[in-house]
């Protein structure tokens, strides 16, 4: 009986144990979660990227605590775009009563109609994507964090004529909400402008023959010569159309089109096309498209959550993408500053976010953004331009004229002449500056002369430049150049109408910075890094394939024809190019993509070169010393028991001998460094000492006659000191050669 209950009683304790741990711990331990829906059409590729972006905040968010330790849960419902969709899953949401705030929706038509029930259920609600005013008026519970269509018709408007230079427009409007709200704005400033509106067209895809109305549109632009500027107030499916079938009746118009354009499902559109496949850009070069943000323009932050999506998910991301992982910060935001109640408090804590999110109305409580600062107006809307992006080779890329929001007009010099000279333009009443875009690119040929000690290299590369007008390339600065650098003659020069591409051959000393941690995995990051000095804003971008895109071929190198080279020859691995700011412009508002604050205005423009030394020789000759003294420390094993004065001596010998060649590494290398072969150097000082004394303890035995014992210490030496070596290799492995571990700046 005794026996049946010493088995039982362990049994019973054990399982009470796993029914705590799995079951109980689900009620009693379980942490308290807030949810988040977002709504909006996911099956699309524009879809799934914000469901990515927003994933992505909100697990870092959950994995630094949550909010006051409540974890997030995010709710996903898909409306499809459609009306009636979108007005069911407000009122299931509004049922459900767990949502605290909701994300979405992405159309305008879908957002209005939802943004009534959550004002009806004081829901809180941001969209990052629906433009069409009447998203936010008159709904104190609705705010967006894009900028609302009034904005975009004004700036595409103003942008037609000022640096399109257009006199005259057309107008082709879907008469959905978005697109009726577009064009109605347009047509109202290109009035005020004075620029003339030749044609107007409209259709209405819920009306009868839908696909009717488009081809009479079409066949109206097909026989007009000249219609002006046209702008396509449309979604990307329609603009598509309409783009293709001008382009293949021959006609090559002015096309503008609003942020529909700039998604990644209206480049989509032409995948399938014949003579897109053949020549890619066929239909959509040169057409032009608003943007609420343009990530290659935009500065480090931005481009490190753009290297943090294409390592998660292989692609790059939309502009929705960015502005709704934005909107998923403002929502925590606002809900840390709300200081939830929890269970019981819902109604409480809806008004509570919202209240908080209405408090971010100026800039010095703004939430700072990757596409810059967000603060909303009295109707919950976001101020400040839009970009415009021009598609080249099926990309969109940022056109060369852009413009920012001025926040405080006050410390603006001259702005009446400025006004006047075209450096600035007001729209909504909202005052804004231009600044200038370069595109770049870098084609490295050599880099020799690496000088670790003095954190120097030699680099040999052509760089390339495509602008548009008269622009004085003496004025950018190679800033880590040890000796000034001058562009002088261009090797090549491209020019076509206002578009200017140049290549200028460039062989100059660099500060590098070195990171030695890796030493001696020979992985460096090699700095180029250039800013515009101006008083004018010039941002200098980086495009790939430039000289492809313009048609400009580099001049090939010969490595023949420039002697002194290096013995040691390197990779090169990576390059990286981003911009960062510096500091910022007198009166030029908040820090930003489109927005800039008080100061200097310096960006910078880096190309970062991640170089490997060829080969696995030198790396070997630097650790031999350090294995053969490892395995002379291991022999300490298999030598006879009763030998202890020989085997101090061999230890003795190796701890000499590794000295100096750590006097020998710190010589070598600049003081301040911690590098691979030191923590190897520093191991050896540690085996040996285990050595010593293992080799001590096993004599003592030996001399009381404990043989056994002495024969298990010694199999334990055996076994244990190869593990360890190992596990030394796969942590020197592992904390500096593998990818992103080696070198760096």
């Amino acid at each position: 009986m005794n026996k049946t209950l010493k088995i039982l009683i362990p049994v019973i304790c054990i399982n009470a144990l796993i029914y705590v741990l799995f079951f109980v711990k689900s009620t009693i331990f379980k942490k308290e979660t807030v949810s988040i829906a977002l709504v909006g059409l996911h099956r699309s590729e524009t879809g799934q990227d914000i469901i990515n972006a927003v994933t992505m905040y909100l697990e870092k968010v959950n994995a630094e605590g949550g909010i006051d330790g409540k974890r997030i849960e995010l709710r996903l419902y898909d409306d499809n775009n459609d009306v009636a969709k979108a007005e069911q899953i407000a009122r299931q949401i509004a049922a459900e009563k767990e949502v605290l705030l909701v994300l979405g929706h992405h159309y305008s038509s879908t957002s209005d109609i939802a943004g009534k029930i959550y004002g009806i259920h004081r829901i809180p609600a941001i969209t990052a994507a629906a433009t069409a005013e009447s998203v936010t008026a008159e709904k104190p519970w609705y705010f967006r964090t894009i900028p609302n269509n009034k904005m975009q018709a004004d700036f595409i408007a103003n942008y037609l004529y000022l640096t399109l230079k257009k006199s005259s427009v057309s107008i082709v409007y879907d008469e959905d909400l978005y697109g009726t709200s577009l064009a109605q704005n347009f047509e109202k400033t290109v009035n005020n402008l004075g620029v003339s509106v030749k044609e107007k067209w409209s259709f209405n895809l819920k009306g009868p023959n839908p696909d009717t109305q488009l081809k009479w549109i079409i066949e109206d632009l097909v026989k007009s010569d000249d219609p002006g500027g046209l702008f396509l107030a449309v979604h990307a499916k329609e603009g598509a159309y309409f783009i293709s079938e001008l382009k293949d009746a021959g006609k090559h118009f002015l096309c503008i089109g609003p942020d529909t354009f700039s998604d990644r499902d209206f480049i989509l559109q032409f995948s399938e096309l014949p003579k897109e496949k053949s020549t890619p850009g066929y239909y959509t070069d040169g057409i032009y498209s608003s943007s609420p943000f343009i990530s290659s323009i935009a500065d480090d932050e931005a481009y490190q959550f753009r290297q943090a999506f294409l390592r998660n998910y292989g692609k790059e991301p939309a502009w929705s993408a960015y502005c709704y992982f934005d909107a998923a910060r403002v929502a925590v935001e606002a809900m840390k500053k709300a200081g939830l109640k929890g269970e019981g408090e819902l109604r409480g804590d809806r008004e509570r976010i919202r209240n908080a999110l209405a408090g971010f109305f100026k800039k010095e409580n703004a939430v700072d953004g990757i596409t810059g600062l967000i603060f909303f107006d009295k109707n919950g809307d976001l101020n400040r331009p839009y970009a415009m992006g021009v598609y080249k080779d099926q990309r969109l890329l940022p056109a060369f004229t852009q413009y920012k929001q001025v926040i405080d007009p006050k410390g603006v010099k001259n702005l009446f002449k400025r006004v006047l000279e075209g450096e600035y333009i007001v729209i909504d009443r909202e005052l804004m500056s231009k600044f200038n875009v370069i595109y770049t690119d870098v084609f490295i040929n050599d880099i020799k002369k690496m000088d670790i000690h003095h954190s120097t290299c030699t680099i040999d590369f052509n760089i390339l430049f495509q602008f548009s007008g008269d622009l004085n390339l003496d004025k950018i600065d190679f800033s880590n150049a040890i000796t000034p650098v001058r562009l002088n003659k261009p090797v090549a020069e491209k020019i076509d109408g206002q578009t200017v591409t140049r290549i200028y051959r460039v062989k100059a000393d660099f500060l590098t910075g070195f990171d030695l941690n890796a030493y001696p995995f020979f992985s460096y990051m090699v700095p180029i890094r250039m800013r515009y000095t101006s008083n004018t804003d010039h941002r200098m971008i980086h495009i790939a394939d430039l000289s492809r895109i313009s048609g400009l071929p580099v001049p090939a190198y010969h490595p023949m024809d420039d002697p002194g080279g290096d013995a040691v020859k390197w990779d090169i691995k990576d390059i990286q190019y981003y911009r960062e700011h510096l500091l910022d412009e007198a009166g030029m508002g908040q820090p930003g993509v489109f927005v800039e604050q008080d100061g200097t205005n310096i960006t910078q423009f880096n190309v970062e070169i991640r170089l490997e030394k060829e080969g696995w020789s030198d790396v070997i000759k630097i650790f031999i010393p350090s294995i053969i003294m490892l395995v002379a420390l291991y022999l300490t094993y298999y030598m006879p028991m009763d030998r202890l004065a020989f085997k101090v001596l061999l230890v003795a010998a190796v701890i000499i001998v590794n000295a100096g060649f750590h006097f020998k590494l710190l010589s070598d290398i600049p003081m301040g460094y911690s590098t691979s072969i030191e923590h190897v150097l520093l191991s050896v000082y540690f085996f040996a000492v285990i050595s010593v004394i293992s080799s001590i303890i096993v004599s003592k035995n030996y001399r009381k006659g404990e043989y056994r014992n002495c024969k298990r210490l010694m199999l334990v030496g055996k076994v244990v000191y190869p593990f360890m070596i190992l596990s030394l290799a796969f942590l020197i492995t592992l904390m500096y050669y593998l990818p992103g571990k080696g070198g760096g700046l």
